[in-house]
């Protein structure tokens, strides 16, 4: 074991964080103080913690009695027993280039139902579903709170991100009060504006229904949305697409918020949440992380949690994640794996990244297969070069065709593949990469979307699009950890199409 073993007392409590190197040789005691909503305090053994029923079973100090307690009726617990730090007890994973832990001295305050506040220095916290958790510093030990979630009517972590950017001069105050402007006007954003960004519907469809809407006062709670599909200009899966933006918006941080206005990079706000929050922070770029990891999470369960498997120790595994406060990420990665969950804290486009460059072909079959299906009702049109040649490059410049050909890109790039070659078959174009010593072949895909694929490339490298019967070549670039990957693209007519030839330079 290398944390202090809560395991021992039988009883489902979240273990503390390996990495505060808590001494592994430390007996836990479950000699509990409890504070009652009704401030009534308690004193005795832990005997049973149930996550399931949300109760304790106390046994008196004084009486030898055994209590059983609602949740609902606690304002907070302790341990009485704390648990020295000893950074010797760090498991070797969190030493390694590309984590930085955190410090230690971040300040918490909760302010309770009943009127009571809890503060001070913490060293990280875990929210779950039952509450949260605090591992509070004090003489260079820890002392665990639990704050039952029903118990809480207002919480904070760390200094407000706002306040950690002004005093570390990352922004200014003009800037922080346009974005507190910008995210209380996307907290009143009305549908119609939702559409019109996406597209979904065009000025004058709106002002349509927005006419039927305004003749149809005397109905309660009509809605423009539902209006748009009785009068088949949207789709029902469109709206619900429309309606779920809208909630984001309504919901975004003011982290998202600065970051999308350029002020500060995502990077930093990871950084100040790692702090925020008492969660290392994880550099992705420099962290090597283990194929045992990959293997243990699926690429489409990672993908869809937002997470990053990065290394395996003991019977733990930690991943890279951008929300550690979300518990049924972690609820559903522990069911997955059987496994204790580490968090560390990256930011979300780095995290999709990486899944591009770590799960290789898993990627690529998806991005292909979002291809095809975002084409499925053109792959006639796409064999036959479209009727509209502005509406074929509207294709070719779609984000399936960019993150089609990207994912070959940087999958060959992660495993530094010398050339990719498309071969053209009558069904199907078989990829390969070449490399010093071998060539495998490493996915297929439909021949319908050959054209659009090389095509792709053409605009890439700056060739003649409408040139399919001579041999074309050019140059090109994709964007990989930060650099800029250049390398040459040949087309080679054959009879079942163009042949595509990439070669990195270096």
């Amino acid at each position: 074991m290398n944390t202090a073993d809560y395991s021992k007392l039988k009883i489902a409590i979240p273990d503390p964080p390996c990495w505060l190197g808590l001494n592994a040789d430390h007996e836990v005691e479950n000699t509990i103080f409890i504070c009652l909503k009704d401030n009534t305090e308690l004193k005795g053994k832990l005997l049973n913690f149930s996550y399931m029923g949300k109760f304790l079973i106390l046994q008196n100090q004084e009486s030898s009695l055994e209590n059983k307690i609602s949740f609902e009726a606690i304002a907070y617990l302790y341990f009485l027993n704390k648990s020295p730090i000893d950074s010797k007890n760090i498991p070797d994973v969190f030493k390694r280039p590309g984590i930085e832990l955190p410090q230690h001295s971040e300040i918490y305050k909760v302010l309770l139902e009943n009127g009571s506040i809890l503060e001070g220095k913490m060293a990280s916290q875990i929210t779950d579903e039952c509450g949260i958790h605090i591992f509070k510093v004090e003489d260079n030990s820890i002392c665990r709170y639990f704050i039952p979630r029903q118990s809480v009517k207002t919480q904070s972590f760390g200094n407000k991100i706002g306040n950690e950017l002004l005093s570390k001069n990352i922004s200014n105050a003009k800037q922080l009060s346009e974005a507190l402007r910008n995210q209380h006007e996307s907290r009143n954003i009305r549908i119609g504006e939702v559409l019109l960004e996406f597209d979904l519907v065009n000025e004058e469809d709106l002002e349509k229904i927005l006419r039927i809407q305004d003749a149809k006062k005397y109905q309660k709670n009509i809605k423009i949305g539902d209006l748009l599909v009785q009068e088949n200009l949207l789709s029902k899966e469109k709206l619900d697409h429309a309606i779920h933006a809208q909630h984001q918006k309504k919901s975004m941080k003011l982290g998202h918020i600065l970051v999308d206005m350029g002020i500060v990079s995502s990077f930093e706000i990871s950084r100040i949440q790692a702090n925020k929050l008492g969660v290392p922070l994880i550099l992705l770029e420099k962290f090597k992380l283990s194929k045992s990891a990959l293997n243990i999470i699926p690429y489409s369960d990672a993908k869809s949690l937002s997470v990053l498997p990065l290394e395996v120790f003991n019977d733990s595994l930690l991943v890279a994640c951008s929300d550690p406060l979300n518990s049924d990420v972690i609820s559903s990665l522990q069911d997955l794996t059987d496994k204790k969950i580490e968090i560390g804290i990256a930011p979300e486009e780095d995290i999709d990244h990486a899944l591009y460059l770590y799960y290789g072909s898993e990627v690529i079959e998806e991005k292909f297969n979002l291809l095809e299906d975002f084409h499925a009702d053109s792959i006639h049109t796409i064999n036959n070069k479209i009727r509209s040649f502005d509406n074929y490059l509207n294709l070719i410049n779609a984000l399936p065709s960019i993150e089609a050909i990207n994912s070959i890109l940087l999958d060959a790039i992660e495993k530094r593949a010398e050339l990719i070659h498309f071969n053209p078959g009558k069904d199907k174009v078989d990829i390969f990469y070449r490399f010093a010593d071998r060539v495998e072949n490493v996915f297929n895909f439909h021949k319908a979307l050959l054209g659009l694929i090389v095509d792709r490339l053409k605009v890439m490298a700056e060739l003649e699009l409408t040139d399919h019967g001579h041999p074309q070549a050019g140059h090109a670039s994709v964007q990989y950890k930060n650099q800029i990957s250049t390398f040459i693209v040949s087309m080679l007519p054959t009879n079942f199409g163009e042949s595509l030839t990439i070669q990195f330079k270096g």
